[in-house]
């Protein structure tokens, strides 16, 4: 992975393909590590520069892509499956796997956003100290440094602060720090981004103000929501509409705008949550615990509880950029059919992620959230266990 410091955002879109007919080639983003970077251990520059392609970019366990980062990797750009440098990371870093770590690191912060979200972000290497293996090896020189200054202790994997005495004066002790983490890599290097843009994304650089307009069609939300309930995989996903499909539909939008402004019309994305059709990421298996009252079947709740989230995700109830919220989502179960369920829970099935994980999810201010549950995504059980809810210690 790759990301910066200096809050470089990257923009990708795996579905869009770029070709270039002069070469004959198919074009993608890269990430150019200059050669004017050091070798590492070395005062020497590295001996060429490094060009990886960008090739996917990390999604949050809510749901929300990570565009301060991108997945980079030496491929081929014609043939995926081909290497070019297998070995780059080692050039880069100098790190050999499975080796024992104490020099390549790069660190991140636990911060929490404005809608109270954590996220690791990463800083600045030379924020951290990370020369002494142990808390005894800094307490002898923590005087030398001063307040407020994070340690790695490598040897022990822990992150250690200086902090004043609030009683005694001049006195200072380590405090042990959570919210960093370490991860094996190599800090301060000088890169070149290189996004390559398609023939549907328009840049007039004549126009002061460029507006943004994304618009969902009722035909393309069909044909969308036909694919989502489709079990028989013979419907093909719909195309997006393009920007020259929507221009022509839409262009009498051009006659509100003011002359210095540019209106791009974009399609709306949709952000299918749950079920196979959504990324592996999110989906999830609802589990619902059966009312002791009732005399319905299994079969017949899983029917209702999956006619009554279609209608919770209607689009009309949705705009984009919305955050999804489980507890909501209970909540509207619990007066549609709360006579035949007692209560609901969302449990992912991704092994990475853990129960309460996708009870927060975002989407981007292009995106829209559609269902893609199906009947065999909801399970009905007689009770909540640790088993059920898939809680380790």
């Amino acid at each position: 992975y790759f990301g910066s410091v200096r809050d470089t955002r990257f923009l990708f879109d795996q579905a869009k393909v770029v070709y270039d007919p002069l070469s004959g080639t198919v074009m993608r983003d890269t990430i150019s590590v200059l050669k004017t970077n050091q070798q590492p251990n070395t005062v020497k520059p590295l001996a060429r520069e490094l060009v990886l392609d960008i090739v996917g970019q990390n999604v949050e366990s809510d749901g929300y892509v990570n565009d301060f980062a991108v997945e980079v990797s030496s491929t081929d750009l014609n043939n995926n499956n081909l290497l070019r440098d297998p070995d780059f990371f080692k050039t880069i870093t100098s790190y050999v796997e499975g080796s024992t770590n104490t020099k390549y690191f790069a660190f991140f912060e636990k911060v929490t956003d404005p809608n109270l979200l954590t996220r690791n972000q990463l800083i600045a290497t030379d924020k951290v100290i990370y020369t002494y293996p142990t808390i005894s090896a800094i307490e002898l020189v923590k005087y030398e440094y001063p307040i407020g200054q994070i340690f790695y202790a490598y040897g022990q994997n822990a992150f250690y602060k200086i902090v004043e005495d609030p009683i005694k004066p001049n006195i200072v002790f380590m405090q042990l720090q959570t919210n960093y983490s370490v991860r094996t890599g190599r800090q301060g290097l000088f890169f070149q981004y290189k996004h390559v843009s398609n023939n549907t994304t328009r840049i007039d650089p004549t126009t002061s103000n460029i507006i943004d307009l994304y618009i969902a069609t009722q035909t393309y939300y069909i044909q969308y929501q036909n694919w989502l309930r489709d079990t028989t995989n013979t419907i093909a996903i719909p195309d997006v509409p393009t920007m020259n499909e929507l221009q022509q539909e839409y262009g009498k939008l051009n006659d509100y705008k003011m002359i210095s402004d540019s209106v791009i019309l974009n399609s709306v994305r949709f952000k299918p949550l749950f079920g196979s059709k959504a990324e592996p990421q999110l989906r999830a298996t609802i589990k619902v615990v059966k009312s002791t009252t009732t005399t319905a079947s299994d079969s017949e709740i899983r029917s209702k509880v999956i006619e009554a989230m279609n209608t919770y995700f209607s689009i009309e109830n949705w705009d984009f950029g919305d955050t999804f919220y489980f507890s909501e989502l209970s909540a509207y179960l619990h007066r549609q059919i709360g006579d035949l369920i007692n209560s609901a829970v969302l449990v992912p099935t991704d092994p990475n992620l853990k129960f309460g994980d996708l009870y927060e999810i975002r989407s981007a201010p292009y995106e829209i959230f559609v269902s893609a549950a199906q009947a065999t995504d909801i399970v009905v059980i007689s009770a909540l266990t640790p088993m059920q809810l898939q809680i380790t210690k």
